[in-house]
C-alpha cells in the first residue's frame, strides 16, 4: 500500500488537547483526537503512521519543514514510486536558528532530531516583538517560557534583536517562497509525488497583521485550506487548532479534492 508522509507545523502534528487548556480544564492531554490527514488517508487507501510518517512540530518554520521533506525523501523507506507526500506551509515571518549556543551543529543525516536535541529551532517575529514590548516585566519570564521553550536567554536576546531590527519580512518571505518553490520543483524532478499545501501561511498571516504573499507560486496547490475549519476557541483548545467534527470535515473534502487531481 502506498503510504502518505505529511510535513509541516501544529496543523500537521498530532491533535491533542494543547497543555494550557489542559491545565485550565484538568482534562488529559495524552488523547488523540481525530486528525483531517488519517481522515484523508482513510478515504485515500494510503497508509498512514504518526510514528513513521509525520515528520511535523510545533511552529515548526518553513525552511526546517522543507528539510524534513527533503530528508524523508531521500530515506530507504521511502518509496518514490508509489508514496504520496503533503508539505504544508506555515507563516513566512518563522525561521530557522540555534537556540543554545554551542559547537554542534546541524546534520543533515538524522532528521527530526536535529530540532529535538536543539541543534535547530523555530523563531518569529510576531513571538519576539510580544517578548520585546514585555521585557523586564512580570510578563516577560512567563512568556518567555511560553512562546520559546528551552532557550538559552543570552541567544534569545540575540534574536529578538535580529528579527526586529534587522529582518525584513518582505524580503525573506520572498527568499523562503523561492527556496520552496525550487525544493519542490527538484523533487519533483526526482518522480516525488508531492502537493505543497498553503498550510496556515494566509490564515496565520491574517491574524498577525502581516503581508499576504504576493509570489507568484509555480506548484502551490488548490487544496482545500483551513480557513473554514479554525475557530477562535478551537484554535486555542487543539493542538492542530481544529475540533474533531472540523477535522474530519477537511479530511473528506481533502479526499473529494485529491480523486479529482
Amino acid at each position: 500500500m502506498s503510504k502518505l508522509w505529511i510535513f509541516g507545523d501544529s496543523f500537521w502534528s498530532r491533535n491533542t488537547l494543547t497543555p494550557r487548556y489542559s491545565q485550565n480544564t484538568g482534562q488529559r492531554t495524552n488523547i488523540s483526537y481525530d486528525h483531517f490527514c488519517e481522515v484523508f488517508a482513510q478515504h485515500s487507501n494510503l497508509d498512514f503512521s504518526w510514528g513513521s510518517t509525520a515528520l511535523s512540530n510545533r511552529g515548526a518554520s518553513n525552511d526546517i519543514i522543507m528539510y524534513y521533506f527533503d530528508w524523508a525523501t531521500h530515506q530507504p523507506n521511502f518509496n518514490i514510486d508509489q508514496d504520496i507526500c503533503i508539505v504544508g506551509l506555515t507563516t513566512f515571518d518563522r525561521r530557522a536558528t540555534k537556540p543554545v549556543p554551542n559547537d554542534i551543529t546541524w546534520d543533515w543525516n538524522i532528521g527530526i532530531e536535529n530540532v529535538r536535541e536543539q541543534r535547530l529551532s523555530s523563531t518569529n517575529h510576531d513571538s519576539m516583538m510580544t517578548l520585546y514590548r514585555e521585557k523586564g516585566s512580570q510578563r516577560y519570564s512567563a512568556n518567555t517560557e511560553y512562546f520559546i521553550n528551552h532557550w538559552n536567554k543570552e541567544s534569545l536576546d540575540t534574536e529578538m534583536n535580529h528579527m526586529i531590527f534587522n529582518t525584513d519580512l518582505v524580503w525573506e518571505e520572498y527568499k523562503v517562497c523561492n527556496m520552496i518553490d525550487g525544493m519542490i520543483t527538484h523533487a519533483k524532478q526526482r518522480g516525488v509525488n508531492v502537493i505543497l499545501h498553503e498550510g496556515c501561511s494566509k490564515l496565520w498571516a491574517n491574524r498577525v497583521n502581516q503581508l499576504q504573499s504576493t509570489y507568484n507560486w509555480h506548484n502551490m496547490s488548490n487544496a482545500p485550506g483551513f480557513e473554514n475549519y479554525v475557530t477562535k476557541e478551537s484554535e486555542k483548545q487543539y493542538v492542530n487548532h481544529m475540533s474533531p467534527d472540523a477535522n474530519r470535515e477537511l479530511g473528506e473534502c481533502l479526499a473529494d479534492w485529491y480523486k479529482d487531481q
